[in-house]
């Protein structure tokens, strides 16, 4: 790099800066030294320094408290914590532990709160904030008596008020962010769910609502909502039971989502016993209080996210699909899962980001998630109309099937019957068609009824229909067609086919057509209509076939077919 590099002059201010920062940081962390004492004492037995050598030191600078009864914690620092940035001692990631602080020189204890009546509004339910109002002098002791309904860690650090408002701010946008984004697919499931009749879709919108319940709930955001801050913010129980409908719904969808009872049966049912464990566990959580039945769940949900993973594997292999929206939505979240369940179970220590990447998985998962079921109902939409438009089409000549041309002229003639504009239809059959299958085999037949289908539907305007009726026989409906043109363009259809002769296979086959037309009537019904255009199709034969007849009167009509 030379003297004249500005950028890289830049680049190296910006690794240095960044360096300092985490050296900074490491320093800060360091300075702190966590420790608990494991026994309950009375608070002039530890504020007299007389249990101090009681206490265990903590690896990290975490508090942690796994007993149900108020346990007592010290915060130590061997750095001098002035007063110049209003300094607080922060708990990160509280959820409904609640704190008695004695700090230096305070004649009595402060309470800490993000649920009731110590909670304090000024700051966001990000962590607990004990101000420091004389600061730290090196060597110095906060003393603080946890209460902690749920083994949840929180990481200890000392910053200035305005650095922690800056964080407070970032944070709530964050989560303000992660959750709207949550409710905004649940519901957008459900209205999947409510459009199309998907089941599947419920189970998702589901599985989303618990989720930004339960991450509301761990988060603090239910605080100042009357009901929802009794509900959640005084009893744990109401979030384990939350958390495990969650997992409940995840493994139905993914059950649904992913057709393991066809793809892979002995992951579908280690999914269905683990989704009944998880609801044994939901009932026992709200029977009793026991920190027992939280362990139990946290392990059900690390082995269904891992019987997620594998179903999501065995089921891309065989080529699935929506399994590749699985693994890449659901990957992040297991992995997020398995972590906080480990750390809620005492086998991580810190790793305050883990509850915001939880949150954060949730919300990609979802909205991948989303989009592979909507990528889903495209295909199966596909797969109907494919099997739809093989349903109304003839697979011999590619014309209307005859259930096909029926349905359209009953609509057709209730469209006259609105407006009154004119309708023909005509009766169109091959001449001879036995003898050219006898002559020369059914496949130079089937040849000749698709080209003459061919040549006839050439001939005929964008909204004329044509389907093949029976046999050698085809219909053709003209709407806003009168009598006289229709006749016209039958003319036209003759003409197409016995102007030249076919050729199939190096034979040249002769083809004509007889073709019988009749116009709808007032009142007439479809039967009736296609009585008479029959009665027009037997004219033309009798007559010496090759030729187009209109309709008839009853006389003869009954002459024709004697």
């Amino acid at each position: 790099m030379g003297k004249g590099d500005p950028k890289g002059a830049t680049r190296w201010r910006g690794w240095l800066l960044l360096a300092a920062l985490t050296a900074c940081a490491s320093l800060r962390a360091g300075a702190l030294e966590v420790a608990r004492l494991p026994t309950p004492a009375e608070p002039e037995q530890v504020l007299s320094g007389q249990l101090d050598g009681q206490f265990q030191v903590r690896p990290v600078a975490v508090v942690q408290e796994v007993s149900h009864q108020p346990r007592w914690w010290r915060v130590r620092t061997s750095a001098r914590v002035d007063t110049q940035s209003e300094p607080l001692l922060l708990l990160d990631g509280p959820y409904m532990t609640r704190v008695e602080a004695w700090t230096p020189g305070a004649a009595t204890p402060t309470r800490h709160a993000i649920y009731g009546d110590d909670m304090d509004l000024r700051y966001s339910s990000r962590a607990l904030a004990i101000p420091l109002p004389q600061g730290l002098p090196a060597g110095a002791s906060v003393y603080l008596r946890v209460s902690a309904p749920g083994a949840v860690p929180m990481a200890v650090s000392v910053q200035g008020r305005d650095e922690v408002h800056r964080a407070d701010l970032i944070y709530v946008a964050w989560r303000t962010m992660i959750l709207s984004a949550m409710v905004v697919l649940a519901l957008l499931a459900l209205a999947f769910w409510a459009g199309v009749g998907e089941r599947s879709f419920a189970f998702l919108a589901l599985t989303l609502t618990c989720a930004a319940l339960y991450i509301a709930a761990m988060g603090g955001e239910m605080r100042g909502i009357p009901w929802l801050d009794a509900l959640f913010g005084q009893d744990p129980r109401a979030t384990r039971v939350v958390g495990c409908l969650g997992v409940m719904a995840s493994n139905v969808f993914m059950r649904m989502f992913l057709d393991l009872r066809r793809q892979a049966p002995r992951i579908d049912r280690i999914l269905h016993w683990l989704t009944l464990a998880m609801g044994a566990t939901a009932l026992l959580n709200l029977a009793m209080d026991r920190g027992e039945f939280a362990m139990l769940g946290n392990l059900l949900l690390v082995l269904s996210a891992l019987a997620v993973f594998a179903a999501g594997a065995a089921t891309s292999l065989k080529g699935h699909r929506a399994a590749r929206f699985l693994l890449l939505s659901w990957l992040p979240l297991i992995v997020m899962c398995i972590l906080k369940a480990l750390q809620l179970m005492g086998f991580i220590a810190g790793a305050s980001w883990l509850t915001h990447a939880l949150a954060a998985s949730f919300a990609l998962a979802g909205l991948l998630l989303t989009i592979g079921l909507s990528d889903k109902l495209l295909q199966l939409r596909r797969d109907r109309d494919h099997a739809s438009r093989q349903a109304s089409t003839d697979p011999l000549t590619g014309v209307l099937s005859r259930g096909a041309i029926e349905r359209r002229l009953k609509e057709e003639i209730a469209i006259v019957q609105a407006t009154g504009r004119p309708l023909c239809v005509a009766f169109v059959d091959i001449d001879h068609f036995k003898g050219i299958n006898d002559t020369h085999g059914h496949h130079v037949g089937d040849a000749c009824l698709s080209y003459i289908g061919q040549r006839v539907r050439n001939r005929l305007r964008t909204q004329d229909l044509l389907g093949r009726y029976g046999g050698d026989e085809f219909l053709v409906l003209m709407p806003d067609t009168a009598l006289a043109d229709g006749a016209a363009r039958s003319e036209q259809m003759l003409a197409a086919v016995n102007c030249r002769p076919l050729s199939i296979d190096g034979l040249l086959v002769a083809g004509s057509l007889s073709i019988g037309l009749a116009q709808l009537r007032a009142g007439e019904t479809a039967q009736q209509l296609l009585a008479r255009a029959d009665a027009a199709l037997y004219a033309s034969k009798a007559a010496g076939r090759d030729r187009v007849s209109s309709e008839l009167s009853p006389q003869a009509n009954a002459q024709a077919r004697a």
